[in-house]
């Protein structure tokens, strides 16, 4: 029994960190993999870890150039989601 109370907080911090996506998550997610996977692998796009949001800014224009079509509001919700990975 002792075991049970030993995992017990450790499990659930688990459950906790598996937790529902927050909105902005939500919402860039699913303009990425609708938007960007049709040019690149998703693990090119989230490889890029660490970027701050003027690489990420320049990066999502140079791609509007090649022919993404995003509106600003969804720009502007991927360089903020991506930026703060």
């Amino acid at each position: 029994m002792k075991r049970f109370w030993v995992w017990l907080p450790i499990f659930l911090l688990i459950l906790i960190s598996c937790g529902p996506k927050d909105n902005l998550e939500k919402e860039a997610t699913a303009i990425i993999n609708s938007n960007c996977k049709k040019c690149h692998s998703l693990k090119r796009v989230y490889n890029n870890k660490g970027r701050d949001a003027n690489w990420w800014a320049e990066t999502v224009s140079r791609m509007q150039n090649y022919g993404a079509n995003l509106s600003e509001e969804e720009k502007d919700l991927i360089i903020k989601y991506l930026s703060r990975r």
